[in-house]
């Protein structure tokens, strides 16, 4: 693992001292000898661009897993896996310059644990909720697997998280790869054989694109979305990051996270990140003080299609920016447990927590799965005990209650996720965009994860 993903490189500059001190009246102590200047550094040659395949490691059943390196001009860096189509890692500069990972991290030496943890996997066939883990079409019920209190998440065990993805060639020169997942007939109760793919294509302005393309022999549904774990520091909390949220409104819940089919406005709810505010701005009135919204991007037409801001974020002390830009009508908000800050919009309430430097990658806590833990840092001596399905922390490595693991403002390494999808459970409300696909039809989806530096 570390020969693959090797962690950065930081140097620390000594401290200096006077060569010499006198006390009053003594003789001065002679200078040391001055060494010749050192010949001015050679630049440093630019990046070469293009994609690098390499094997990442082994599933229990000796198949092989094959990660691709993508390296624009500017020398930043996404790493994706066959398995679950995962960005491995995704290493964005600072305004210093030092890049850091800023994804949630798969290792090696425990992929199986990958197939359920916190990865930048994408989810399908149908992301997010189907109510009571059926639905009808052309008057055909169909039946899938109930894995989230009566309901489906992200497809049940057939999750194309779970599933061994196969990489198109790669062009030389071009940072590129294109993965392919066909779904067959049946899988997880969804109807039709479903060929799906994933292009991810990393920029020379420092965005990675996110290109999906399904297609079907029957009519089925198709949700599809990435569910990158964020921390735009690398590490520690993720309080004191900026949200804005291009969205005005937001689909309305049930206490089981079902949507009722309304869609409210966001105005005057702890929902409101039209004007950027701190992701833990309003925590201290959210259940669990985290969040695990849909909202409705802001369109001139209801939904058009077209590539459109879903969301920017912005985190202070590093300067980096994320801006989310995607096709998609909705994006769902999920975060770990926040810490209220006391100054609300625009102030921290305090000292920002220790951020990460380029030397150090991301470490979940104790007892976190060894598959979440990043390049370079061993698994955790004692793991805790899996927790059983439906129970607190089932779907996460973070300590603490919740969907997720969620816990207060303490968890040791926080994350955001942005997850450009159709809106959950859209087969039961007609008012909803549709997620029906039928034979001869194409599902295309286009989601931009574009990082720059705060001016």
């Amino acid at each position: 693992m570390k020969a693959l993903l090797p962690a950065n490189s930081l140097l620390f500059l000594a401290g200096l001292s006077l060569p010499w001190a006198s006390a009053p009246g003594a003789a001065p102590t002679a200078p040391a000898a001055v060494a010749p200047a050192a010949a001015p550094a050679t630049p440093t040659a630019p990046a070469v661009p293009g994609t690098v395949k390499a094997v990442f490691g082994q599933l229990a059943d000796g198949k092989e897993v094959e990660i691709y390196t993508l390296t624009n001009k500017k020398g930043m860096t996404a790493r994706v896996i066959t398995l679950g189509a995962i960005v491995a890692e995704l290493n964005v500069p600072d305004k210093s310059g030092a890049a850091v990972n800023v994804v949630r991290t798969p290792a090696a030496a425990n992929l199986q644990a990958a197939l359920g943890g916190q990865m930048a996997a994408v989810k399908g066939r149908v992301a997010n909720r189907v109510a009571g883990a059926r639905f009808t079409l052309d008057g055909q019920e169909y039946t899938l697997q109930a894995n989230d209190n009566g309901n489906t998440l992200h497809g049940g065990t057939a999750d194309f998280q779970r599933q061994l993805w196969t990489a198109g060639p790669v062009t030389p020169g071009e940072p590129r790869v294109t993965l392919t997942w066909v779904s067959p007939d049946g899988d997880g109760g969804f109807p039709g054989k479903l060929t799906t793919s994933v292009t991810y294509t990393l920029t020379e302005d420092n965005a990675l694109t996110l290109e999906y393309r399904a297609t079907t022999d029957k009519p089925t549904l198709v949700n599809l979305t990435n569910h990158a774990y964020f921390n735009l520091a690398g590490s520690g909390s993720v309080n004191t990051h900026e949200l804005m949220l291009n969205a005005g409104r937001y689909t309305v819940f049930a206490p089981n996270k079902i949507p009722t089919g309304e869609i409210k406005p966001v105005q005057d709810t702890p929902l409101d990140f039209t004007k950027a505010a701190l992701l833990a701005a309003f925590a201290d009135q959210r259940n669990g003080g985290g969040y695990d919204d849909n909202f409705v991007i802001n369109r001139a037409q209801e939904y058009d299609g077209k590539l459109a801001l879903a969301a920017r974020v912005t985190e202070p002390v590093s300067g980096r920016v994320l801006e989310v830009w995607t096709t998609e009508p909705g994006v769902q908000l999920y975060t770990s447990g926040l810490g209220a800050p006391r100054g609300g919009r625009g102030a921290a309430g305090g000292a920002p927590p220790p951020v990460q430097t380029a030397a150090q990658p991301i470490a979940p806590p104790a007892g976190a799965p060894p598959a979440l833990v990043a390049a370079g840092t061993p698994p955790p001596a004692a793991p805790s005990a899996p927790a059983q399905p439906g129970a607190p922390g089932a779907r996460g490595a973070f300590p603490g209650g919740g969907r997720g693991g969620r816990g207060g403002g303490g968890n040791a390494v926080g994350f955001f996720c942005l997850e450009t999808q159709h809106y959950p459970d859209s087969i039961h409300h007609e008012n909803f965009p549709t997620t029906v696909l039928r034979p001869g039809q194409t599902f295309t989806s286009r989601t931009e994860w574009r990082f720059s530096l705060a001016k």
